[in-house]
């Protein structure tokens, strides 16, 4: 027996990025919860795909505690509405707005994407849209995966043909074939790590360099973007391999699973633990506190038309001493020469 009935939120305003091409996420009061939810509004004449309700639907059947949840879904005349957990702490995006995420967190946060990850692929979904404004953080600061529009089952070949996805890590061989597996993740989770160790900054500003979608795609299929050569110099050696194996261009030279890849990232000993500052006026600094060694600031300053490096140690009372002048510090016409040497000074410490 169907049972038609009325459902009733107020929606309060738009939030996230605003740019689906189908659809529109409200924060809304429901009146019948009484609490607030992330209502996303799809439009039905424009939505590619007959179900309306086919994300939502995947999203229930994964249930894990680092996949968003769904509450329900509804209908009227023009649009369906998916009802979630309202997040005020953000998303990744929101937090790589404030620079690069100190290294401890961001392989926590990773951890916890995996974990999510790895189950969506065990009950047959690939997701094919990780990406920063796809992960929110609910109260306990846990990770958790959303948006499952472009999620796809996967058959018994291994393989799909993929959706039109997020072009600024779209994997060399949906490109090549448009085709997508479960390691197509993994290249996504890949260049989400490398987002979060370098910041939003660094990324950018590679992005940048491109002028059309077809150079960046032909760099995407060369491997010259994102750059993996190109890490902040405090990102420790083993962190970067690990990085360039999820990124790598042959699907099968990557990690095989998102519990292979969180393996491989449980060997990564953080000696010093990074949190990095980077003020509009291009300067850095890096902070390390704890782990076993006096706190320690690392600066790339640039005072008089050259860029200098200085490092120091701070004692407790807040005191700063120059530390080993002769070796660590350094004078640079450019910053990329700056921030090459600086890879050799945070390996020396």
């Amino acid at each position: 027996m169907i049972i038609d009935s009325i459902l009733r939120f107020a929606k309060i305003k738009q939030i996230g990025s605003g740019k689906g091409l189908n659809s529109i996420v409200w924060l809304a009061r429901d009146h019948q919860l009484n609490c607030e939810l992330a209502i996303k509004e799809i439009d039905k004449k424009t939505f590619w795909n007959p179900n309306c309700f086919a994300e939502a639907q995947a999203v229930k059947s994964v249930s894990h505690p680092n996949v968003v949840e769904v509450q329900y879904g509804c209908e009227d005349g023009s649009s369906a509405f998916i009802g979630m957990p309202f997040y005020p702490d953000g998303t990744l995006a929101d937090a790589l707005s404030n620079g690069p995420i100190q290294l401890s967190k961001a392989l926590t946060i990773t951890h916890g994407i995996l974990l999510g990850l790895e189950h969506i692929h065990v009950i047959g979904f690939i997701h094919l849209d990780i990406k920063p404004s796809n992960i929110f953080f609910d109260d306990q600061d846990r990770p958790l995966i959303a948006d499952f529009g472009q999620c796809r089952s996967i058959g018994p070949g291994g393989a799909v043909i993929a959706p039109p996805v997020y072009k600024r890590t779209m994997p060399p061989e949906i490109l090549l074939s448009g085709n997508a597996s479960f390691v197509s993740d993994i290249f996504h989770m890949g260049a989400l790590l490398y987002r979060m160790v370098n910041g939003e900054d660094h990324w950018q500003g590679q992005l940048s360099l491109f002028k059309s979608d077809a150079a960046l795609e032909d760099a995407i299929i060369k491997g010259k973007f994102p750059d993996r050569n190109g890490f902040l110099p405090h990102v420790p050696k083993r962190l970067r391999t690990v990085i360039r194996k999820a990124l790598s261009l042959k699907p099968s030279d990557r990690f095989t699973a998102a519990s292979d890849f969180g393996k491989h990232l449980g060997r990564v000993n953080l000696e010093r633990d990074w949190n990095v500052l980077t003020p509009s006026s291009g300067e850095m600094t890096w902070h390390c506190a704890g782990h076993g060694c006096a706190d320690t600031v690392v600066e790339l300053l640039y005072p008089k038309g050259s860029w200098t490096t200085q490092v120091f140690t701070v004692s407790d009372n807040g005191i700063r001493r120059a530390k080993s002048k002769d070796k660590l510090w350094g004078k640079f016409n450019s910053k990329d020469q700056a921030l090459k040497d600086l890879k050799r000074v945070f390996e020396t410490l």
